[in-house]
């Protein structure tokens, strides 16, 4: 349709979507042309990248262009036939309303979406990366010269990216207990197991893992934000991701190259947030459904307490408080929310900073209150 669009073509008024037939029919299986196409046709389709792409002596371009165009009518041909398949299973599937009114319907609002963009301010991003740059370089120096104190070696070299110098200098160096290993039977140094070390031994943030660990962030942020959203603008300064129906069991969207969705909300110097910004005579607007979860929840659960906490206007994390013995909000908060997508008390745990066992209080509390 993209495609069509770019080059003043008409968009048919009737089409159909075999990826999201399959996703409505089985959320749980592969839904990509070629996955579909060897599953349930039986047909194994070249891939891409497989093509002849290049000329050479024993290949024209008359050939690349023939094996270009048996590549594509296949892919139309199987695409037909999976919607042969499909269509007549989403009605007993229970999925035609949900295809046909909502489905189909969104797809020429995420293409206006897509085609249209976000506009990003790339000189706040290029100043961002550079003030990210310094600040790497300083926290750099200052946690190779607390190793060197560390070693009593004032001259060795380290490279704090280096996972195997970091699990020496960790727990031959400075004698911190191994946490976890990983699936080859090393001692991990992932921001996990960093953070448990913090924890344990109530380290400062002067101190070598905080550190590190305030490096790594910023590494991350740097690099996959500043550096990288500065590039995919290109020179109209503007990012078009894809967004997908397709792409969570929730149906949720979600979106890729780069995923929009997934942009932190941080509270500092390095809030990428800041680097979108409304086309000028255009204001951003924020809605968000008010618990819009747990508000389903409670309608298809049919639970008395949540029931009577939304109906009569109360507060649902005040009401989990009160039947689970939860003192803190953040943490109703999390459980709430966190059941509603099927977390277990090691996520939970995680989540709200208490051990496994107390977790699993809390969620069997709430499941029996």
């Amino acid at each position: 349709m993209k495609m069509l669009l770019h080059n003043n073509l008409p968009v048919p008024p009737k089409f159909h979507d075999t990826m999201l037939m399959s996703w409505l029919i089985d959320e749980n299986s592969q839904h990509g042309l070629k996955a579909l196409a060897k599953a349930i046709l039986g047909k194994n389709p070249k891939k891409f990248t497989e093509l002849s792409k290049k000329l050479d002596l024993f290949t024209t371009q008359d050939d690349i262009m023939e094996e270009l165009a048996e590549y594509c009518c296949e892919d139309v041909a199987n695409t037909y036939e999976l919607y042969e398949h499909f269509y007549p299973q989403l009605e007993p599937a229970g999925a035609i309303v949900d295809y046909e009114r909502v489905q189909l319907k969104l797809i020429p609002v995420l293409i206006a979406m897509e085609m249209r963009g976000i506009k990003v301010d790339v000189s706040w991003l290029q100043q961002k990366q550079q003030e990210a740059v310094k600040e790497l370089l300083r926290l750099e120096k200052a946690i190779i010269e607390k190793i060197r104190e560390a070693t009593e070696d004032t001259k060795a070299m380290y490279n704090i990216r280096s996972p195997q110098q970091i699990d020496k200098i960790l727990f031959d160096v400075l004698g911190y207990a191994v946490v976890k290993e990983t699936d080859k039977g090393k001692r991990s140094t992932d921001n996990e197991v960093l953070q448990e070390i913090v924890k344990k031994n109530k380290l400062t943030e002067d101190d070598i893992v905080p550190m590190l660990l305030k490096f790594r962030d910023l590494d991350k942020v740097n690099g996959t934000y500043f550096v990288a959203l500065a590039q995919q603008a290109g020179l109209e300064n503007v990012i078009r991701a894809n967004f997908l129906q397709h792409g969570t069991r929730t149906g949720r969207l979600s979106s890729n190259e780069p995923n929009l969705q997934n942009i932190p909300a941080r509270h500092d110097e390095w809030n990428v947030r800041q680097a979108f910004v409304p086309r000028e005579g255009y204001k951003f607007l924020m809605a968000d459904y008010s618990q819009i979860e747990l508000r389903m929840l409670a309608h298809f659960s049919k639970d008395e307490h949540m029931t009577k906490t939304f109906i009569e206007g109360g507060d649902i994390h005040a009401t989990t408080m009160e039947l689970t013995g939860i003192t803190e909000r953040r943490i109703a908060k999390n459980v709430n929310f966190g059941i509603v997508y099927g977390v277990g008390p090691r996520t939970l745990s995680a989540m709200i900073n208490k051990s496994e066992a107390e977790s699993n209080k809390y969620i069997d509390r709430f499941l029996n209150g």
